[in-house]
């Protein structure tokens, strides 16, 4: 924060100190509250409207596709998609948790990278290109399918 309080600041700062104690609390509860909804919407949207993340995704699926393609190869671009997957929520989460205490991280979200990375890097362990195959595929389905969810779909400016 660079210091200057602009004059929308100012104003609710002023309309703040003039609540009662008990609307003050109502007041934190509530902005909380939008936060917290704030914090779902951006965080569905920087995973499943990232671009690169998506290109990555189509990738790997078109990768499992080619019979050349050795089951390192997948394996790395699994660690680099999952990396980046992880690293774009922690960016969201850290942003929030900074702001709203007891921040719920989001669970649709953290629990279908953990278990969707864990059943990815569990099938490459088997070096069997069909099991390989049909987990690539879930995966993709199932990120599309949470990336056609409408907050997913919504971008959030903050």
């Amino acid at each position: 924060m660079n210091g200057d309080v602009s004059e929308r600041e100012l104003e609710l700062l002023n309309g703040y100190s003039l609540l009662r104690s008990s609307a003050q609390g109502e007041f934190l509860d509530y902005m909380r509250y939008l936060l917290s909804k704030q914090y779902r919407k951006e965080v569905m949207a920087a995973i499943f409207n990232n671009r690169l993340l998506n290109n990555l995704i189509d990738d790997l699926v078109a990768m499992v596709d080619i019979e050349g393609v050795e089951v390192e190869q997948i394996m790395k671009r699994v660690i680099q998609i999952r990396e980046l997957y992880f690293g774009v929520f922690e960016q969201v989460h850290g942003r929030y948790c900074e702001v709203v205490e007891n921040l719920d991280s989001n669970e649709v979200v953290k629990d279908f990278g953990r278990i969707s990375f864990d059943n990815l890097l569990r099938a490459l362990k088997t070096q069997d290109r069909k099991v390989i195959s049909v987990e690539v595929l879930d995966f993709y389905e199932q990120y599309y399918k949470l990336s056609r969810k409408k907050d997913a779909r919504r971008l959030v400016a903050i």
